[in-house]
């Protein structure tokens, strides 16, 4: 029974390890971090690497597909999901106009997604960066919730040139 687990698992492998084997070769992008790192610095200071070429090979390639990447993965606040029957465009573009004035300092994107419209909001880089925000628009928009998307690196480039949103801030509840 375990040779037969085993013989499962090798093939299983093997597949995976040719069918993710392509004839495109990316050209690695040559940065000139190495040379720059081994030339004296204006201060006579060096730094020596130790390694195998291999490796510089691997951190040019992982450096050149990063380049091409225009898109991280990250989290935006969904305050509006509706079908392309139900809403005209003119209505979601009103909601979304409404929302930016509410919230100036918050960007506001409405997407399509064959057949549903989506108002999101926001450019985190995670979750726990979008949780102040997500509590100061549920009062407005109390079905509100944070979504995993990918956000163009652009948008996030347009975020971090504005400053940082105020603090939000706490009301004390009540407590009966």
């Amino acid at each position: 029974m375990k040779s037969i687990l085993w013989i499962t698992l090798i093939l299983t492998y093997t597949s995976v390890a040719f069918a993710q084997q392509t004839d495109e070769v990316i050209p690695p992008v040559r940065l000139n971090i190495f040379e720059e790192l081994d030339q004296n610095s204006m201060h006579n200071g060096y730094v020596t690497i130790k390694g195998s070429p291999e490796i510089n090979e691997l951190i040019h390639l992982h450096t050149a597909i990063n380049k091409n990447n225009k898109h991280i993965s990250g989290f935006r606040i969904q305050i509006f999901s509706g079908s392309s029957y139900d809403h005209p465009i003119e209505e979601l573009q009103l909601f979304k106009e409404n929302f930016e004035k509410d919230f100036p300092d918050i960007p506001a994107y409405l997407n399509y997604f064959d057949p549903d419209f989506k108002i999101r909001v926001g450019n985190f880089r995670n979750r726990l960066d979008c949780i102040p925000t997500l509590k100061k628009i549920r009062r407005k928009y109390p079905s509100c919730y944070a979504v995993k998307t990918d956000i163009p690196i652009s948008d996030l480039d347009k975020l971090s040139q504005k400053n940082t949103l105020p603090p939000i801030e706490e009301e004390e509840e009540e407590i009966e």
